[in-house]
C-alpha cells in the first residue's frame, strides 16, 4: 500500500482538469461608445457599432463559458481535498473519530498554502493529541 506521501507525489489528489484560460476582452472593451466612434469615419458608424455590438457578444459567451470551466475546475480541486482528507483519515485510522473534524481543521489551517505534503506533516504532529 503506498503512502500518503507517494500519493500526494503522484498527483492522485491534484485537479484532473485543467485550469481554463480566461478569454481575451475585445479591443476597447472599457472604452466608451463615444469614444470608439469619435475614431471611426463618419460614415462607418453603424459599422462599428454592428462589430461592437458582435464582439461584446462573443465576449460575453466565452466569459460564461469560462466561467463553466473555472467551476468544473473548483468542483475537481475539491473533490481531491475531500479524497486526500479520507485517505490522511484512513492511514491514521481516525475514520469516523469524534475529533478527526477538529484535527482536519487545525491541520488544513497551518498547512494548505504549503501545499498536501505540509498539510499531511501537520495532521500527523496534531495526531498525538487525539489518539
Amino acid at each position: 500500500m503506498k503512502t500518503i506521501r507517494e500519493r500526494i507525489k503522484e498527483g492522485e489528489f491534484n485537479s484532473k482538469v485543467k485550469y481554463p484560460t480566461r478569454p481575451k476582452a475585445p479591443s476597447g472593451y472599457n472604452a466608451t461608445i463615444e469614444s470608439l466612434l469619435n475614431k471611426a469615419p463618419k460614415d462607418s458608424e453603424l459599422e462599428v457599432l454592428t462589430n461592437i455590438g458582435k464582439e461584446y457578444s462573443d465576449y460575453t459567451i466565452q466569459v460564461k463559458e469560462y466561467n463553466k470551466a473555472v467551476d468544473a475546475w473548483r468542483q475537481s480541486e475539491k473533490e481531491g481535498i475531500i479524497n486526500f482528507r479520507k485517505a490522511l483519515e484512513k492511514e491514521n485510522g481516525l475514520i469516523n473519530h469524534p475529533k478527526a473534524e477538529d484535527l482536519w481543521i487545525k491541520a488544513w489551517d497551518k498547512g494548505r498554502s504549503s501545499g498536501l505534503n505540509e498539510v499531511a506533516w501537520e495532521y500527523e504532529d496534531l495526531l498525538v493529541l487525539v489518539i
